[in-house]
């Protein structure tokens, strides 16, 4: 068994503590105040000597420190000292590492935030483009109606446009009708001058062709113009 030290306290309570804890100090549990174990050697003894035999040590007198008085506030708030500010160190923030490609998970997209701004550009361009059109569109067309201007002598050349496109058709119109005229006139025919006229008092007899009319002129030849001769009652004369 190890040996104990017996302190004592000023208000009379006594405790008894190991040796080890020589030099340490205590708090009384019944008045507060603080003691400090003295330091004391091991009492020598025969080893034959019973617990009962041995007597405790006498406890030896401790020094009870005085407490100390807490200084009084103040009564201005000019004396008070502020409390001085402890400095805050910052750490310096670390930069993220770039993202290798094909490193890593990829997150899902939306598709339609990723061709948002390639419908963007095309509308952007579309929009110049035809921005362009226009403008040529209006210079040519400028250009063309200040010619016709100084063409007809007039700021208002429509009118006079509209009567030459007018007279240029009634002329095509005309040409047209006379070749259709001359496709339907009879051609000359060269046996025509030898036919009799025709009897004007049968205007609606239709006209004959120019065969029948050769054989009409062969039948009424007389048989002396042929060289033949016929007796009186129309038969071959044998003389």
């Amino acid at each position: 068994m190890s040996d104990v030290i017996a302190v004592r306290c000023e208000c009379g309570k006594k405790y008894n503590v190991r040796a080890e804890s020589a030099g340490k100090r205590l708090r009384c549990k019944q008045c507060g105040a603080t003691l400090t174990i003295p330091l004391q050697p091991a009492v020598a003894g025969d080893s034959d000597a019973s617990a009962e035999e041995r007597s405790p040590p006498e406890a030896s007198e401790v020094v009870r420190e005085p407490r100390r008085r807490a200084t009084p506030a103040p009564e201005n708030d000019d004396e008070r000292s502020p409390p001085e500010a402890t400095p805050i160190v910052r750490e310096p923030r670390r930069r993220a590492a770039p993202a290798l490609a094909g490193a890593g998970d990829f997150a899902p997209v939306d598709p339609d935030e990723l061709l948002r701004p390639l419908g963007d550009a095309r509308f952007g361009r579309t929009f110049v483009i035809a921005l362009v059109l226009f403008t040529v569109f209006v210079g040519v067309t400028s250009i063309g109606y200040v010619g016709l201007c100084v063409q007809y002598g007039t700021l208002m050349p429509m009118p006079k446009i509209e009567a030459e496109r007018k007279a240029e058709e009634e002329r095509k119109i005309e040409e047209q009708r006379s070749a259709a005229l001359a496709k339907l006139q009879p051609v000359a025919d060269p046996g025509a001058a030898r036919a009799p006229a025709a009897d004007p008092a049968t205007p609606d007899a239709p006209r004959k062709s120019a065969i029948e009319r050769a054989m009409e002129e062969t039948s009424n030849e007389k048989p002396a113009d042929r060289g033949l001769d016929f007796d009186g009652t129309g038969g071959l004369d044998e003389n």
